[in-house]
């Protein structure tokens, strides 16, 4: 019969002064102690898992870290289910979340990668996964290390591209350098090191490592697969993804025919907007690149059968700076360097929907790039017009060739996407004189609904990670006669 830490049984961890009999410090019941020593010796770990990371890495007074609060919570529950063998599936699956994003998501924003971060804890939890979330190389390494054995080869690390690196790159000699403030290694003794590798067998297995990136380069030394990526760029890092349909579902839906006779403008700054200084700018007048072809194009479309005639909004400021004196503060009415554009200035999440909402199109203007916004308007039954930058013009209708605002919706077709060439009057005139007359419903992309989102999320944390790992090595490294720093 298993004898519990306070009981006088030795525990690996008693000399710290975070870990006093755990068990009994976590509040356990002694009720408990006829449960297998195995299940009692594993939910012991994680207590002494909650303490050790409270009492290093606690409160750091950094106000975007309180999701570390979270950690406490998600051990005493997942040693409590292995304790009294009541883990529901996929309970015993830990994610570590070693990024940033995750916390500006939970804490409201609304950036492309936050959205995707937002989106990945939605699929996570769905899963019944254990989450755990850190901010550097040592917090990880500690939480890795302390966690039970038997749960190590299912862990799966999602990573910031730098905390990763922090971690791949720390050795003896240059240790101080990978730790930041709030992750220090100070617990370490002996040998430095965070990933596993000869010298340092102990770390963390490269392969159930995945960095969180937004673009298309591979940032593992294992390749595109062990990158993430919030769209399928084809062939590149592997299609994690988002869903909007969470989004979808709670916001309202504005009749067409409640809506204003206008587009929505994408863009949050008025750099996006300036045909004299910004070569990406995609509406120029061919004839007179200093000029934009908007108030043209505008003029030349139906007024509305109330006799509205058709306007175009904005929601920009000048980045870094502040209103000009005695403007308002949110930057509302402050001209656009584009005139015919009405400037609604800095909206709200919510605002900012409720006006995309009873929109009539969303039109870019070749920033931001990739942006989630084009897929929220499609879910608003809102058509987006896509930019098409760059063309092969010995083939200009193959969408392959194609350099677009969002190359992963160059592949839709009206009415849904309008693709227009950069500086073609005509083109645009037809797309929007197209989207006023084929209004559209509420439309998501198959890849973006929850289930499917919520499928590659088990195929990456329940994915044999080690054997592809193990093959890709082979075929890039050792055939080759290369040797691989980094054990498995």
């Amino acid at each position: 019969m298993y004898q519990p830490s306070w009981a006088g049984v030795p525990n690996k961890w008693a000399w710290h002064p975070a870990v006093n009999g755990s068990l009994q410090a976590g509040g356990w019941s002694q009720s408990h102690q006829f449960a297998p020593e195995w299940r009692a010796q594993e939910a012991e770990e994680l207590i002494d898992l909650k303490f050790l990371f409270d009492y290093y890495y606690g409160d750091d007074n950094i106000d975007f870290h309180f999701v570390k609060k979270f950690n406490a919570p998600a051990m005493d529950r997942l040693a409590h289910c292995i304790l009294t063998d009541t883990c529901g599936p996929g309970e015993e699956r830990v994610v570590i979340i070693s990024s940033n994003h995750f916390a500006f998501a939970l804490r409201g924003s609304r950036a492309g990668e936050h959205i995707w971060a937002l989106s990945t804890i939605e699929a996570l939890t769905s899963l019944n996964y254990t989450l755990f979330y850190t901010f550097g190389a040592m917090d990880t390494l500690l939480i890795y290390q302390v966690l039970p054995s038997r749960l190590r080869p299912d862990v799966r690390i999602i990573w910031e591209d730098w905390t990763f690196d922090h971690c791949l790159h720390r050795n003896d000699t240059n240790y101080l350098d990978h730790e930041e403030d709030f992750s220090t290694g100070e617990w370490q003794v002996g040998k430095q090191g965070c990933f596993k590798k000869d010298g340092y067998s102990e770390g963390i297995p490269l392969w159930n490592s995945f960095v969180f990136h937004f673009w298309n380069n591979p940032m593992s030394p294992l390749g595109s697969q062990w990158t993430l990526s919030p769209e399928d760029y084809g062939g590149g890092n592997q299609y994690l993804g988002y869903s909007i349909e969470s989004f979808c579902k709670k916001q309202s839906f504005t009749p067409h025919s409640q809506r204003e006779h206008r587009a929505l403008v994408l863009g949050k700054f008025m750099k996006f907007f300036e045909p004299q200084t910004n070569e990406q700018y995609p509406w120029k007048n061919p004839q007179h690149p200093d000029q934009d072809i908007l108030a043209r194009v505008i003029a030349q479309l139906p007024p509305s059968s109330s006799g509205q005639p058709f306007s175009l909004v904005g929601t920009a400021r000048v980045q870094n700076e502040n209103p000009p004196p005695g403007a308002d503060e949110n930057w509302k009415g402050i001209p656009m360097p584009v005139e015919v554009i009405e400037n609604l200035g800095v909206l709200s999440q919510a605002e900012f929907y409720h006006e995309l909402g009873k929109s009539r199109a969303l039109l870019g203007v070749g920033n931001p790039v990739i942006s989630p916004s084009p897929y929220d308007a499609l879910c608003l039954g809102v058509p987006f017009i896509n930019p098409i930058n760059a063309w092969d013009h010995s083939d200009p209708t193959n969408k392959f060739k194609w350099n677009t605002q969002h190359d992963l919706l160059r592949a839709l077709d009206p009415p849904y996407v309008y693709n227009v060439r950069k500086g073609d009057a005509e083109g645009l005139e037809a797309a929007f004189k197209s989207a006023l007359e084929n209004p559209i419903e509420q439309f998501i992309p198959p890849a973006m609904t929850i289930e499917a989102v919520k499928e590659r999320h088990r195929l990456l944390v329940e994915t044999d990670w080690r054997s592809k790992a193990k093959e890709y090595i082979e075929k890039e490294f050792l055939s080759r006669g290369e040797s691989f720093e980094y054990l498995l």
